[in-house]
């Protein structure tokens, strides 16, 4: 059941790059959208075209790749086309907070993607931060929380230590 992922996933970027090109083939005139902050062009159709290309010879080229892992083969093509939907997002964007929209949903996805497989340089590519709230003794809030990398894999509600300083590294 799991090698219909691939066929779905090419056979939905086939449909886009179809409109695409249509529309890149139509010649029409470039308009602005989302109160200007999106410009759909000439420029914008060719790039979403590319894109759309090189993520599908990604998914093609990475199904051996895919095959070996036992879960998640639909969340690894979902993060990919999800950092496309950004990459597409990003050659329309035309003011500073779609810009950042669209830089957010490229990398995001693909950090996620860094860290997928769970040993150990794939979770060194994936760090995450925490937000710690430092404690007194009695285990009263003390201070302002921090932000710190987490380099032990902690989750919600556990209780970590941590060093601040140059003889912490």
């Amino acid at each position: 059941r799991k090698g219909w992922l691939v066929v779905l996933a090419v056979a939905g970027l086939v449909v886009l790059g179809g409109i695409t090109v249509g529309a890149w083939l139509g010649g029409a005139e470039a308009e602005d959208a989302f109160f200007a902050t999106l410009r759909v062009d000439q420029f914008s159709h060719f790039f979403r075209i590319l894109i759309l290309g090189i993520v599908a010879l990604v998914i093609l080229a990475s199904v051996d790749y895919v095959a070996h892992f036992e879960r998640f083969q639909g969340e690894y093509y979902g993060l990919l086309l999800f950092s496309a939907g950004g990459m597409m997002l990003l050659a329309s964007a035309s003011e500073l907070i779609s810009i950042y929209l669209a830089l957010e949903l490229t990398t995001l996805p693909l950090a996620a993607l860094a860290a997928f497989l769970r040993g150990d340089r794939s979770t060194e590519a994936g760090i995450k931060l925490l937000l710690l709230q430092p404690l007194t003794p009695e285990r009263e809030p003390a201070g302002r929380p921090l932000v710190a990398v987490d380099s032990v894999g902690a989750g919600a509600g556990e209780e970590v230590f941590f060093v601040r300083g140059k003889e912490a590294s």
